[in-house]
């Protein structure tokens, strides 16, 4: 025993490395099922434990494929949990036989509980009841035969699990055989360790030549081609009567014809080695079972070798084919179903919370759903023959998720179907299409809200806002339709402060059932300072020769400060994200200065008189006794130069000469312009106000704005310069003829040029300036505008209306709503 335990544990070693590779063999050990396997009626009963007559294969009832779905549900129910509580198990034994062949009543036996052999319920033998019951091997004592559900018995001395394996004999034969290959099927997948067969046979299975038992052994060697399974396998006879098994194994191999050639070499083992083959007699009293054949049996079971990897024969008959196709196609649509129902919700539910947990701007969140909506339009081009690629990608893009398990296990179910019968598709198509809906809805997700121009004010209606949707709005309507006063953002879903909003002096509500704030963002709707004026108004023009200076312009006035916009938010309750890191300013804006008067033109100044300008000449002759005649008396110029001490001494002198006149008159200057008005300053706007609904907010404080100041008036303009007057009188070529008592003189005396006035020009005198203006200017001055509330009233019905009829229709990214 030592060295056979020995050798399991070196090929455990060597087999274990192969077991991935062709797991796909081990899975599909359909042909088990088919012959070799004992049975539960509905509820888990076993069939009886003594001698029956063999079932005959023909259909009670018409096949019922949700019964049959969830007994395959449920055998890989609890073949997982069998395979999860004995993990660390060194092998595993599969026993199988025929139904009613007594393996549930052996498997009580082996686990030493205590058996009662009683009166058959049928009035006919006995039959055995142990008095404690393994958990999940329940024995019945009725014929009927009912749903199939694999159990098992953990041998804890040997660490080895024994696989009660669902019956055969089921008059509803293809059923039976579906069901129990899927329970090796999914044994062999959830149970990777060595394995070896315990096949268990009733007496009566010898009898009559014992055909029932070599064409059992026909249709395992054939289902198991492996040449493996002779060392594998162990034989256990139940309900021992009267028949010697070494004396009749080895008659049938000498008399039978009817095996194949690898059940004749599978009988002849048996026949001759004794120690693989053991009985569990047939009861001859009522009373306690004598434990006296448990060794014998373990003997049996532990002669036989471990193996790994058994290869298998998959076949079934057209009859099968017929309800796998059936089959097939309801798995199909279950499968549909659960992408239709499941699928699209996990896929909602993760595009929720890509909103939620979303930091940026709302386009960048665009772009993520769009690639989700992309990826769900990659699903329809999987190919048809790779389902385990649709699951992939699914998780792939959504992560594992246990409301997939149930669609997972509906194609894994799928794949064994085509194993066993290729004509079986995969409707991927069909699959990928039960998304349409979800993917329609996320790309509606996907899409920038609505907007309109109404009455002033821009309407933005979707699932998804973002400040930055709101300034692209705002400006495309505004340039289309001019000034905007009001903005209404009504989101379904959640709307961002994802950039900063400045909208001077407008109105704006934001409605969603969620909000958030990405950072630290402000919303400015203080209103616009009215213009001011750092130039003043323009000059006038300087005057010329014959105009005076202009006029300056009068300077425009300031215009009014803007009132400051008001705002309000109302979110659902313990909605709103960040609102702290918010500021929001809705001062009224400043009255803008008056612009300053222009100055007026100055004057042009005069042209002096030509200095070189003689206007006229006369010859002067007079007899001077004793004074001027009388013509030149009046002449000062005549008189001052008489006078002078060189004539004025001489009694009588005559004089003569020619007397020039310099007359040259400047020409006059202009006046200066009057300066222009100063503008007249603009007025204060008024502040407004700030309401958030559904958080604590603030406090908010805003001011009005302040008034402008009046522009001066324009400095007026200077006269010019008079030109001025040019004068002068000279006497030249002057010669006096002097009378003299004393000594008379006979000739003329000449005289020097003489001027009479000096040659010169006038003092300068000024021409007259400008008017300083003493009044404003207020022409073109628009009227202060008023601060407009908004009717948060009818915005909120006219909201909650537009919301109810969108969350009524049971759209999927509507969130609630809470205190709306």
């Amino acid at each position: 025993m030592k060295n056979l335990s020995q050798n399991r544990l070196s090929k455990k070693e060597k087999n274990l490395q192969n077991i991935s590779a062709n797991k796909s063999l081990l899975l599909s050990t359909t042909l088990f099922l088919i012959a070799c396997t004992s049975g539960f009626t509905a509820h888990g009963t076993q069939q009886p434990a003594m001698m029956n007559p063999p079932h005959t294969h023909h259909r009670v009832q018409p096949i019922d494929l949700d019964r049959l779905q969830r007994d395959i549900n449920l055998t890989e129910t609890r073949i997982q949990a069998i395979a999860n509580q004995h993990q660390n198990a060194k092998g595993q034994v599969i026993v199988i036989g025929p139904s009613g062949s007594g393996k549930s009543t052996l498997l009580h036996y082996l686990a030493g509980n205590r058996i009662i052999a009683e009166n058959s319920v049928s009035g006919v033998g006995r039959q055995l009841a142990p008095t404690k019951r393994l958990n999940g091997l329940t024995i019945s004592h009725t014929p009927r035969v009912g749903t199939n559900f694999p159990g098992a018995w953990y041998d804890q001395t040997n660490n080895l699990v024994y696989w009660d394996c669902p019956g055969f004999g089921d008059p509803r034969k293809e059923e039976s055989e579906i069901r129990n290959a899927f329970a090796i099927h999914h044994l062999f997948e959830k149970t990777q360790t060595p394995l070896k067969i315990l096949l268990v046979v009733s007496e009566s299975s010898l009898d009559n030549r014992g055909m029932e038992f070599l064409n059992l052994l026909n249709d395992i060697t054939e289902k198991l081609p492996d040449s493996r399974l002779i060392s594998s396998l162990s034989l256990i006879i139940t309900k021992q009567d009267r028949i010697d098994p070494g004396n009749r194994l080895n008659w049938l191999v000498a008399t039978e014809k009817c095996l194949t050639n690898r059940s004749k070499l599978l009988l002849n083992h048996l026949a001759t080695n004794p120690n693989q083959v053991a009985v569990f007699p047939y009861p001859t009293q009522n009373g306690k079972i004598s434990t006296n054949h448990q060794t014998g049996i373990l003997l049996s079971i532990n002669t036989a070798q471990f193996i790994n990897n058994l290869t298998i024969h998959r076949t079934v008959d057209n009859a099968t084919k017929s309800v796998i196709a059936s089959l097939a196609q309801k798995l199909n649509e279950k499968v549909k179903e659960e992408v239709e129902v499941k699928v699209s919700k996990v896929f909602t539910e993760f595009c929720e919370r890509k909103i939620n947990h979303h930091n940026g701007s709302v386009a960048t969140l665009r772009q993520n759903l769009t690639a989700i909506e992309r990826n769900i339009k990659g699903l329809t081009s999987i190919p048809a023959t790779a389902p385990d690629t649709f699951v992939s990608d699914l998780e792939r893009i959504l992560g594992r998720h246990q409301e997939f398990d149930e669609m997972k296990n509906s194609i894994r179910q799928l794949k064994f179907l085509h194993d066993i019968h290729p004509r079986v598709t995969y409707q991927i198509s069909d699959w990928a299409q039960a998304l349409k809906a979800a993917r329609k809805k996320i790309k509606e997700l996907s899409q920038p809200p609505t907007s309109n121009y109404h009455n002033n004010a821009v309407h933005l209606k979707g699932f998804l806002i973002g400040t930055s949707d709101i300034e692209f709005s705002v400006n495309n309507l505004r340039a289309t339709h001019g000034s905007v006063g009001e903005v209404n953002a009504w989101s379904l879903n959640t709307i961002f402060v994802d950039q900063n909003l400045t909208l001077p002096g407008v109105s704006v509500s934001m409605i969603a059932p969620a909000m958030k704030v990405d950072g630290n963002r402000y919303i400015k709707l203080s209103g616009s300072n009215g213009k001011s004026y750092t130039k003043s108004a323009s000059n006038g023009k300087s005057g010329t020769a014959t105009q005076s200076g202009r006029k300056g312009s009068d300077g425009s006035p300031g215009e009014h400060g803007g009132p400051g916009g008001n705002f309000y938010a109302k979110g659902g309750t313990g909605n709103f994200e960040n609102f702290d890191n918010l500021q929001i300013s809705t001062n009224g804006g400043n009255g803008g200065n008056g612009q300053k008067g222009g100055s007026g033109g100055n004057g042009t100044n005069g042209v002096d008189g030509n200095a070189g300008h003689i206007t006229r000449t006369e010859n002067y002759f007079d007899q001077y006794v004793g004074g001027i005649e009388e013509k030149y008396r009046n002449r000062p110029e005549i008189r001052a130069w008489i006078n002078n001490d060189d004539i004025a001494r001489h009694e009588h002198k005559h004089i003569k000469g020619v007397i020039h006149y310099y007359e040259a008159s400047g020409t006059p200057a202009t006046a200066g312009g009057g300066g222009g008005k100063g503008g007249k300053k603009g007025l204060k706007g008024e502040k407004g106000t700030v309401k958030i609904d559904g958080t604590h907010w603030g406090p908010h404080v805003a001011t009005d704005g302040v008034n402008g100041t009046d522009g001066a008036g324009g400095a007026p303009g200077k006269g010019g310069t008079h030109g001025r007057n040019h004068h002068g009188v000279v006497i030249t070529g002057a010669e006096t003829f002097i009378e003299r008592s004393e000594k008379p003189t006979d000739y003329w005396h000449p005289l020097k040029d003489r001027w009479l006035v000096s040659k010169g020009y006038h003092a300068f005198t000024q021409a007259a300036s400008g008017i300083k203006p003493t009044t404003l200017n207020t022409t073109g001055q628009q009227p202060q505008v008023t601060q407009v509330a908004l009717d948060i009233v009818s915005i909120i019905t006219d909201y909650r209306n537009y919301y109810w009829g969108q969350y009524q229709h049971g759209l999927p990214f509507v969130k609630v709503f809470p205190g709306l």
